[in-house]
């Protein structure tokens, strides 16, 4: 029998554990209460002090192996299990296929006696991976502004490489028309079409790309090749069924300040693009203080009957002064950003609603349905109703 042992607090992730080891082989599975006839035992982490707790049970029970199971707010520690040799590692939340496949090398080592000496640089390589969850971890902390200070995430990142780590971060959106493989098919298409590694990390209704800008460019927008990549893997996208939607933060060449890219991405995507409706960058966003007040002013009212006079009345400037400067600093002369925030606006009751086109027409300030549904076609490529029947990508 494979006699497992697990010290979870969380009752739901126990059984959730539970449930996908039992997987592993039904009949031989055993789940036991003490460590002490246990081939895997299984520790949450929920206090610095529990790293103690597992070195004191590694000296007691050398035949055990113990994984220890970081809460997320945590992982920082993770290099801790390197320095008291540990060969498996997982961070919450766990993913049941890094569970599984950890579980299924035990199994077979234990099945066929063959339990080989621990060697102390699989844990570090396997850190070291991009696509390891502890490294998944780290971006996530970074992008969240959960690192305290420097020496935090120094003593985080000690034995991952530091090259081609991410500077930058796209907000990315999507919705389907009909396809029920879009994340993969999402995945695969920009791994094509990039030349330079990317890493996501899902968010549910949205997904963050981080990536490495070479020393030679300032930012995404100056990096020619990429942006043009990046511009046919959303066109195939598109063949696909999928529209893509993507804010573009600023290139940041220190890690801690990975999360202003990801603040600046997140207010990129929501605002109306200058030039490609699926790309908008931070650095294009006006920056003016009375054209930040007018962009306000508009969200707020664009609702209404809503004039360029109005709002150029509202910040003190005259009408045709205002035009201008509105058109230099947000790309796009007063019409269409009234145009393209109302069509923003009203996506959300066009999805998630059943109110009318006549209803969200009216209500969004277009004159007639058929004025709302031109516009909105030749902003997003797709009338309402075909809009409204799309599929909004969550991503896991």
């Amino acid at each position: 029998m494979f006699r497992i042992c697990s010290h979870i607090h969380n009752q739901t992730l126990l059984h959730k554990i539970n449930t996908w080891l039992d997987e592993l082989a039904p009949t031989r599975v055993q789940f036991v209460n003490s460590i002490e006839n246990a081939h895997v035992y299984i520790k949450e982490i929920t206090t610095l002090f529990d790293w103690i707790i597992i070195r004191r049970l590694q000296k007691a029970h050398a035949t055990c192996i113990i994984i220890p199971l970081l809460q997320e707010n945590l992982a920082y520690s993770a290099p801790i299990a390197i320095d008291l040799q540990l060969t498996y590692l997982l961070v919450e939340p766990i993913q049941k296929h890094k569970l599984l496949r950890a579980m299924r090398k035990i199994y077979t080592h234990i099945n066929v006696e063959q339990q080989t000496a621990f060697n102390y640089n699989d844990l570090s390589i396997a850190l070291k991976e991009k696509d390891s969850l502890y490294y998944d971890t780290l971006l996530r902390h970074l992008i969240r502004h959960e690192f305290q200070d420097e020496t935090q995430f120094l003593e985080a990142s000690k034995h991952i490489s530091m090259e081609q780590f991410p500077n930058t971060v796209l907000f990315y959106q999507s919705f389907s028309v009909e396809n029920d493989k879009s994340c993969s098919i999402i995945y695969d298409t920009l791994r094509q079409y990039i030349n330079a590694p990317l890493h996501f990390l899902p968010f549910g209704k949205h997904l963050a790309i981080l990536l490495h800008v070479q020393q030679s460019y300032n930012s995404f927008q100056q990096w020619s090749e990429g942006t043009s990549t990046f511009e046919q893997a959303i066109e195939q996208l598109k063949r696909e069924g999928i529209y893509s939607y993507i804010g573009i933060g600023q290139t940041f060449r220190d890690p801690l300040q990975l999360h202003m890219s990801y603040a600046q991405a997140r207010l990129a995507r929501r605002k109306p693009p200058a030039n490609w409706i699926h790309m908008r960058y931070y650095d294009e966003l006006p920056k003016h203080d009375s054209i930040l007040q007018a962009v306000q002013y508009i969200e707020a009212h664009c609702h209404e009957s809503i004039s360029i006079s109005r709002v150029a009345q509202e910040i003190g400037f005259s009408a045709p002064y205002f035009g201008k400067m509105f058109k230099k600093e947000t790309g796009l002369c007063f019409p269409e950003y009234v145009s393209y925030t109302r069509i923003i606006q009203s996506l959300l009751p066009l999805r998630r609603t059943t109110q009318t086109l006549e209803q969200i027409s009216a209500e969004y300030g277009f004159n007639t349905p058929n004025y709302y549904s031109g516009t909105f076609k030749k902003i997003v490529s797709l009338s309402p109703s075909e809009y409204r029947q799309t599929t909004e990508i969550l991503f896991n």
